[in-house]
């Protein structure tokens, strides 16, 4: 176990960067996690808008135009003139200006088509909204003239049953049940970069030692056979991947175990242990394909960020287009943030016929055997040269 003692005793020297860079991404997941908060979620709340009515027509439906808008919103005062209007959604003091012209309500009364003016602050939402509040307003005043309503009673009705409102309660889940396992599935997704960034980093750099030229020709000479070599290799670098994968695991283990249920965070384990022999495979074939720690360490920042980003670990997928989705289905991060949020949506129920579950974990397998088989094509030419 020559090979294997000397593989530790490299691990040992360098032991203090493999700390510190474990400690500088460990803070960054658990900081990454501290930021799901439990907020009370709101599906909508109105904004109150600054607006002005000039109501021309000196006309109660002027009058009671302005009040309905004026429930929910901050009605300003401004005169009637074209340049005060402007400087006032200049300095955004409204976003809204109405128009009744006059003739306005005799014309909505006897049932004439009579168009309002408005003027709304270029390139917002706002004024648009109250266009459609103030169109909402006029077609249930129609409605009501149109059933032979006198105008009055029928202005009076249309304010009546715009103030009716459906009462809508939403359930938020406890801290605990909800905003805690969030916070556990914001870590385990954190710690797909991590790992990307840590591993290939730290372990290329340690296997890339015994690739040296001088090196390699000692082990050539010695009585080890190529394969015993390569054993005792990959059995440190399967030992190291389990320590890394234990110090995250028992991490998670302090911070969130009261978050979630044992099936729940077995799962998460499995997850990151699927990843972790991925991540392991990489650090092999990169070691096999590079001759230097700093080409080692640029490439894993590229593959680290570059999936992160695209793979749905720092940009949520629910937000990437249909073709990004399509490629980033190549990238390994892809199932296994999919797999963690199967995880998250499932809760207990995680291992209840769940394909997704097992495929995800599958699919990242399968890419540590494709960077296996690569790094082993690479070694099996490197022997003959």
């Amino acid at each position: 176990m020559q090979t294997f003692r000397l593989f530790m005793l490299l691990v040992k020297r360098n032991l203090l960067s493999v700390v510190i860079y474990l400690v500088i991404f460990v803070i960054i997941a658990i900081l990454g996690a501290a930021t799901v908060q439990d907020t009370q979620m709101q599906l909508y709340q109105d904004e109150a808008i600054g607006f002005t009515v000039q109501n021309r027509d000196n006309s109660r439906l002027g009058e009671e135009i302005k009040a309905y808008l004026s429930e929910k919103n901050d009605y300003i005062e401004v005169s009637d003139d074209l340049s005060e209007l402007r400087d006032a959604m200049f300095y955004r003091e409204i976003y809204y200006a109405l128009i009744v012209p006059e003739g306005y309500e005799e014309a909505v009364c006897s049932g004439k088509s009579m168009a309002l003016e408005n003027y709304k602050v270029q390139d917002s939402a706002m004024g648009y909204y109250l266009d459609m509040a103030v169109d909402g307003y006029l077609s249930v005043l129609r409605a009501y003239l149109a059933a032979g309503f006198e105008p009055e009673e029928a202005m009076e009705k249309t304010r009546e049953s715009l103030k009716t409102s459906a009462e809508v309660t939403v359930y938020n889940a406890p801290f605990s049940e909800k905003a805690a396992s969030s916070q556990t599935n914001a870590y385990f997704r954190y710690l797909s970069y991590i790992m990307l960034a840590v591993i290939p980093t730290t372990l290329g750099s340690i296997l890339l030692i015994f690739h040296k030229d001088k090196v390699y020709q000692r082990m050539l000479c010695s009585s080890l056979s190529f394969r015993a070599r390569n054993t005792q290799l990959a059995l440190g670098t399967v030992v190291f991947g389990i320590a890394i994968w234990f110090v995250f695991e028992v991490i998670a283990l302090i911070m969130y175990h009261r978050a979630v249920s044992a099936y729940v965070f077995l799962a998460y384990g499995m997850n990151m242990f699927c990843f972790v022999v991925l991540c392991v495979a990489l650090s092999v074939m990169l070691a096999f394909l590079t001759k230097t720690t700093q080409i080692i360490s640029s490439l894993s920042v590229i593959i680290s960020l570059g999936m992160s980003f695209l793979g749905g670990v720092f940009v949520p997928m629910e937000i990437m287009g249909g073709s990004i989705l399509k490629i980033v289905k190549f990238m390994p991060t892809y199932w296994y943030v999919t797999v963690n949020d199967v995880i998250l949506d499932t809760a207990d129920s995680v291992f209840q016929k769940n394909a997704v579950l097992w495929r995800g974990m599958g699919v990242q397998i399968l890419f540590a055997a494709v960077f296996f088989s690569i790094a082993m094509v690479a070694s099996k030419r490197r022997k003959f040269v």
